[in-house]
């Protein structure tokens, strides 16, 4: 994979992690797990694009889509809980 430094390949990862420190910012503010969940999958987005930047690939292709895929699992799980199960956010 070649080095990408386009604009898209710096406002993607930049924006995900402002969603991972607004995600932990509300868990600690309001104790919701699933804005944490979001927040960690949003890290995820944005670290999953730097391994290959950072040399010879350190995780294999298989590992890096399994991680996008626990990324993706954890945002639909937490919009799961807040839209088909209703969890309120504990006080």
């Amino acid at each position: 994979m070649s080095l990408c430094l386009s604009s898209m390949c710096l406002i993607k990862p930049a924006l995900s992690l402002v969603i991972l420190i607004l995600g932990f910012w509300g868990y600690v503010k309001n104790k919701d797990v699933d804005l944490l969940a979001i927040g960690v999958a949003f890290g995820i987005f944005a670290v999953v694009p730097l391994f290959p930047m950072i040399g010879p690939c350190i995780l294999g292709s298989t590992a890096l889509i399994l991680l996008k895929i626990l990324g993706y699992m954890l945002v639909i799980n937490a919009i799961y809980r807040k839209v088909v199960l209703n969890v309120p956010v504990p006080k």
